[in-house]
């Protein structure tokens, strides 16, 4: 997990109102490999083991990844890492959904804080490569290993984020549906909201939430936050 997330991570059991204070116990390249969240409000305390900050409330499910890229992915026979994702075919599958993502999101080349849920692990880390300039948070099964250049969170219905922190949300699968409300919430004004595979009914959900619907086709969704005034 890269420090510069913490400045937009809140207590999830309290709110995005109330944020956490960081304490490392081991860092490299500015990323945090051990130590822990505390919230000084409900002195609740999230560990950060692995790389890996663990941001659900005690008891509460995390959002699990897909199995495979969106649209592509031949079945795994040998169970392992990325299920769905493997050889040559789930790379070149995992690396085209994350160029769609990351042009979707447009961000582009601007500083930004941008999250990535319900996606393969190799889709995310394919969407950080392509956004260098921006902070990548996704979400990671607990029983995942994770790559190299993505802030790595486990965590709940609830987005343990700032209101207005995020220039983008990817969200794939039945996490949309799940997600929708409090990813309108983290968005910042005129930031982006991606959805594939998108349950039945959240389209009709949009407009309640202040978004914009600007792209539906082929399983696809993209809404804008609308800006005030």
């Amino acid at each position: 997990m890269h420090i510069l997330l913490t400045d937009v991570l809140t207590c999830p059991r309290c709110g995005p109102a109330f944020g956490l204070i960081l304490i490392s116990d081991e860092m490299r390249d500015r990323r945090v490999l051990r130590g822990g969240l505390g919230c000084p409000n409900c002195r609740e305390s999230y560990p950060v083991v692995g790389g890996v900050a663990d941001l659900r409330v005690r008891g509460e499910e995390g959002i699990e990844p897909e199995v495979e890229p969106p649209g592509g992915g031949a079945e795994s026979s040998n169970g392992g890492d990325d299920a769905g994702v493997s050889g040559a075919g789930g790379a070149a599958d995992s690396m085209e959904s994350g160029y769609r993502v990351a042009a979707l999101l447009g961000v582009g080349d601007l500083p930004s804080t941008v999250l990535v849920a319900g996606y393969p692990r190799s889709v995310s880390s394919a969407v950080a490569g392509l956004l260098p300039e921006s902070q990548v948070a996704a979400s990671i099964g607990g029983d995942e290993a994770p790559a190299t250049g993505v802030s790595w969170i486990c965590h709940g219905v609830r987005l343990p984020f700032r209101t207005g922190s995020l220039k983008g949300v990817a969200v794939a699968g039945k996490s949309a549906g799940e997600l929708l409300a409090e990813s309108a919430r983290a968005l910042a004004p005129g930031g982006r909201i991606v959805m594939e595979n998108t349950p039945v009914g959240v389209v009709d959900r949009l407009a309640a939430l202040g978004l914009e619907l600007l792209l539906e086709q082929d399983g696809v969704v993209v809404a804008s936050l609308s800006r005030p005034g």
